[in-house]
């Protein structure tokens, strides 16, 4: 059995709010230093503080799109209704389009691998927060 492993995050890739992996745990950070996650909410961690490079990020699924709001839009692609952005998954890799992938208007914005990178993204595109539909 392969054993999986992400790198490790720089914590000038984190801001308060990002979803990421600590031993096992998913933890939502809410006050990091450039080393330490020193607040977070886990309900199963219960590490004081938790270094940032012990942490991994959490791998971007269609599950994790579909629970966040984002809907299928033809073969690979999710949408979230009243946004002009989609974003279309290709192997480990998802490519976030400005307009539409399928048509000749659509422009490349980012390519993603990980959750806390989508959180962060969709902020800087939108000024929202995501919110997990449960």
């Amino acid at each position: 059995m392969e054993i999986v492993t992400w790198p490790a995050i720089k914590a000038a890739d984190l801001r308060i709010g990002n979803k990421v992996f600590f031993d096992g745990h998913i933890i939502d950070v809410f006050m990091l230093d450039t080393e330490t996650i020193y607040e977070y909410y886990s309900s199963t961690c219960t590490d004081d503080v938790i270094a940032i490079n012990k942490c991994e990020g959490i791998p971007l699924t269609r599950e994790l799109l579909e629970k966040y709001g984002y809907v299928k839009e033809g073969y690979n692609s999710y949408r979230k209704k009243g946004l002009n952005f989609e974003f279309s998954f290709s192997g480990n890799e998802v490519t976030c389009v400005f307009g539409c992938s399928r048509c000749r208007g659509g422009a490349t914005i980012a390519t993603l691998a990980y959750l806390h990178q989508f959180q962060n993204l969709v902020y800087l595109l939108t000024g929202l927060e995501l919110e997990m539909i449960l």
